[in-house]
């Protein structure tokens, strides 16, 4: 699905449309206006030095033979003088040549002189520095499959970014607000792509034919479809989590391909009710979820049909002693949830475990779970 560029939306990526300072595209539509005056400005220096330089050295070598010096020989005092190396000259000049050589090392010197400038420019504004980093974050998104991509950096999504950060999922964020970006990691090691969500290509840099999930959390309902819509067209197996800012909307949001939409209007408000009947389970939740010391979580883990604990009940697996999780509840393969499920329940292939229990033991379950406990 190829979304309509000319719709007058701006859009950039960030690191990556700066990865390459020569790139003739200057009219690419995913570059903003201020990306785009960087790139020409770029453009028209190294231009100028490269055509400056030869017509330069060209009116110095017909200059030299007009005063009479062989070909060879003008090429050669006009490399002298336009590099300022402080050569002898190849032969007596009259004082034509003389005011022809003071000219020509004025004008080298001009040229060195910008070209100092141009180098310096490159390096103190951060060029280098965004190549160098653009080309790493391309590898390492090439690199990476079965992440997550989030949408929007805004109120939202920053929490959802939160939330994969401390729980070690992989994930790639996706927004058009760099300084929102930056904002929210801080110096951890993000891996981004600054650009409009609703194009196919800022998409298709962050991996969506690789990924496993995609959240759509940006600021309007119309851009999160045409997000969910363009993600399903790439992947159909990808699963897609929407935000829903009208709840009239999650309708839309469904047929545009989001597995499940979820309105933070409406978690909000469910939340502060729980806040003021039960403060002491809001109290348990937020430890669990905040804590900076220790992250419990409540994961769900998928048995698949080679594992250990297909056909083997609870109190044979004995999961509390060999990985630590506390089980409380088991979905079964006709989706209905067994909660707090009792030790003669029986596991079988395709039931997911919700599991309460840090990351590594977590990370111990899932190994039993896909059968590669050894």
């Amino acid at each position: 699905m190829h979304r309509d560029l000319g719709r007058g939306r701006s859009s950039r990526v960030g690191y990556r449309a700066v990865m390459d300072p020569l790139d003739l595209d200057l009219d690419d539509p995913l570059l903003g206006m201020a990306e785009r005056r960087r790139r020409r400005t770029n453009l028209r220096r190294f231009v100028v030095l490269l055509w400056v330089v030869p017509l330069v050295a060209a009116i110095g070598t017909i200059g030299y033979m007009i005063e009479g010096l062989a070909p060879i020989d003008s090429l050669y005092m006009t490399v002298i003088t336009m590099s300022t190396v402080g050569f002898g000259e190849v032969q007596e000049l009259g004082a034509g040549a003389r005011v022809f050589t003071i000219f020509l090392i004025i004008i080298s010197l001009g040229i060195v002189g910008y070209s100092l400038t141009a180098l310096a420019a490159f390096l103190l504004e951060g060029e280098l520095h965004s190549i160098i980093k653009g080309r790493r974050m391309d590898r390492r998104i090439s690199s990476l499959s079965d992440h997550i991509i989030v949408c929007g950096c805004g109120n939202t999504g920053r929490w959802i970014a939160e939330e994969f950060h401390n729980t070690s999922t992989p994930f790639v964020i996706i927004d058009q607000d760099q300084a929102a970006v930056e904002s929210w990691a801080g110096d951890r090691d993000v891996l981004e792509v600054i650009g409009d969500a609703t194009d196919d290509v800022v998409l298709e840099s962050a991996g969506i034919k690789r990924a496993r999930g995609l959240v759509a959390a940006l600021a309007e309902d119309k851009d999160n479809v045409y997000v969910a819509l363009s993600a399903r067209a790439f992947n159909a197996e990808l699963r897609i989590i929407s935000r829903v800012v009208d709840e009239e909307n999650a309708g839309k949001l469904i047929r545009a391909g989001a597995n499940q939409v979820v309105s933070p209007n409406r978690i909000g408000g469910l939340r502060i009710a729980s806040a003021m009947v039960r403060p002491s389970v809001v109290g348990f939740l937020d430890r669990m979820l905040y804590s900076r010391e220790s992250v419990l979580r409540l994961e769900d883990v998928l048995i698949a049909q080679n594992s250990s604990m297909v056909g083997r009940s609870l109190r044979e697996l004995d999961l509390g002693r060999k990985t630590g999780v506390m089980i409380v509840a088991v979905r079964g393969p006709n989706d209905e949830f067994l909660f707090n499920p009792g030790g003669d329940n029986r596991i079988d292939s395709d039931s997911v475990l919700v599991a309460l229990g840090s990351n590594e033991q977590i990370a111990a379950l899932r190994r039993f779970a896909t059968g590669r406990e050894r």
